[in-house]
C-alpha cells in the first residue's frame, strides 16, 4: 500500500520509467550530458546513471541521489531538478539505481531488504567508478535521497566514511548508529507525511527522535529555531564545524517540496552540502 501511495505521490516524476539504449551503451563516456554505467559489486552487477555539466572543475563536488521505492534512478533524475542544479553550480551528480527498485536502508524495503542487497558497498563502487571518470573532490562526496532513498542516505551517514554530509528526504533512519560518522546531517519532511510519518509509527522511527540522537552523539550546541510561513528551521552546530539541521514544511505531504510548495527542496539541500567539506 505505502508503495502504491508512493507512486501516486509522485506520479508527476514517472514510477518505473526506460532508459534509451544510448544511454545504457555509454560505459566509458565522461563527456558532458547524461550516461549510464555499471560497477561490479559482490559478484552482481549494479548500475547508476551519471550526469555531468559542461565546463566542469576537476575537483567537483559529486551529490549521490537515492530514488524512492519503488522508483527508478531515471525518475530521481527527472524529478528533483538536480541537473539544471548541477549546471548551475557545478557539481556531478550520480543515481544509483536500486536492486527491485529499491535500497537496502536496514529496514526498508522492498527487494533489497529482503535480498541482503549490500548497498553501501555498491556507493563505494560507484564513487570510485565516477571519480575514475570524471574529477572528483573527495573531500565534497554527499548523499541524499527520498523516501526509501533518505533512509539509505541515513544508512550511508553512520556505515560510511566517505561523505562530508547527508540530506534525507521524506524519510527516517532505519539501521542502529552507536558510532556517528563526523558528518553533517540535514533533514526535511513534510508534517502531513502519510508515508513515513514524522512522529514515527510501529515500525519507522520519529524524526525528532533521530536528529536529537544525531545532535546528542556530535555533541551539539542547542539548536536555534527560526519560522518563515509553514516552513521552520530548526539548526545546531555542533564542533569541528559540523552541523544538524532539521527543516519541516507544514501541510506537506509526501513529497520533495518544490519553491511553489515554500521550499526549493535541491536548492536548500545544495546551500547546505556547498558549506560542508569532509
Amino acid at each position: 500500500m505505502r508503495a502504491l501511495l508512493l507512486c501516486a505521490a509522485l506520479l508527476a516524476t514517472g514510477c518505473g520509467s526506460s532508459r534509451t539504449a544510448s544511454e545504457r551503451s555509454a560505459a566509458t563516456t565522461s563527456t558532458p550530458g547524461p550516461s549510464t554505467h555499471s560497477v561490479a559489486v559482490d559478484g552482481t552487477t549494479r548500475e547508476y546513471r551519471l550526469y555531468r555539466p559542461a565546463g566542469l572543475s576537476r575537483r567537483a563536488p559529486l551529490i549521490v541521489v537515492y530514488h524512492g521505492w519503488p522508483q527508478t534512478a531515471e525518475d530521481a533524475e527527472r524529478g528533483g531538478g538536480w541537473t539544471q542544479a548541477a549546471d548551475r553550480h557545478g557539481f556531478v551528480v550520480a543515481f544509483p539505481e536500486g536492486v527491485e527498485q529499491s535500497f537496502n536502508a536496514g529496514g526498508c524495503c522492498g527487494g533489497a531488504q529482503s535480498e541482503g542487497v549490500d548497498d553501501v558497498a555498491a556507493a563505494h563502487a560507484i564513487i570510485t567508478d565516477v571519480s575514475r571518470r570524471v574529477g572528483v573532490d573527495r573531500r565534497r562526496i554527499y548523499a541524499t535521497g527520498f523516501s526509501n532513498g533518505a533512509m539509505m542516505a541515513y544508512r550511508l551517514g553512520c556505515e560510511s566514511d566517505r561523505f562530508a554530509a547527508i540530506g534525507p528526504v521524506a524519510g527516517t533512519q532505519m539501521v542502529d548508529c552507536p558510532d556517528r560518522r563526523r558528518v553533517s546531517v540535514i533533514h526535511i519532511h513534510g508534517t502531513e507525511d502519510g508515508i513515513v510519518p514524522p512522529d514515527g509509527d510501529a515500525d519507522l522511527p520519529p524524526i525528532r527522535r533521530v536528529i536529537s540522537q544525531w545532535r546528542s552523539s556530535l555533541r551539539c550546541a542547542p539548536a536555534s529555531v527560526t519560522t518563515s510561513g509553514d516552513l521552520r528551521r530548526s539548526r545546531s552546530r555542533c564542533p569541528g564545524g559540523l552541523d544538524v539541521d532539521l527543516f519541516t514544511l507544514r501541510g506537506l505531504d509526501h513529497e520533495w517540496a518544490t519553491r511553489s510548495q515554500g521550499l526549493d527542496t535541491t536548492e536548500t539541500l545544495w546551500a547546505f552540502f556547498a558549506r560542508h567539506r569532509r
